[in-house]
């Protein structure tokens, strides 16, 4: 196997790693808002506030997952 095949095989691994562990975030952070949407509804507050809740909560998760599993610049 020489070098450029080797480092191709290794982004293509880094590639699976990355998607993966921001798999694991998405679905981390959709157990949260339905945990806590579902709290609130048994706490009787209002429909509204829970989506409005539910969609920041998807937004930090967005920017988070993507902050925690971007690749560092090299440089």
């Amino acid at each position: 196997m020489d070098f450029a095949s080797h480092c191709k095989c290794q982004s293509v691994l880094l590639a699976q790693e990355i998607a993966m562990s921001f798999g694991i975030y998405a679905v981390g952070y959709f157990i949260l808002i339905i945990g806590i949407a579902y709290l609130a509804h048994l706490m009787h507050v209002p429909d509204r506030y829970i989506v409005a809740v539910a969609i920041i909560l998807f937004g930090v998760g967005v920017v988070t997952g993507v902050q925690s599993t971007r690749n560092k610049d090299p440089s």
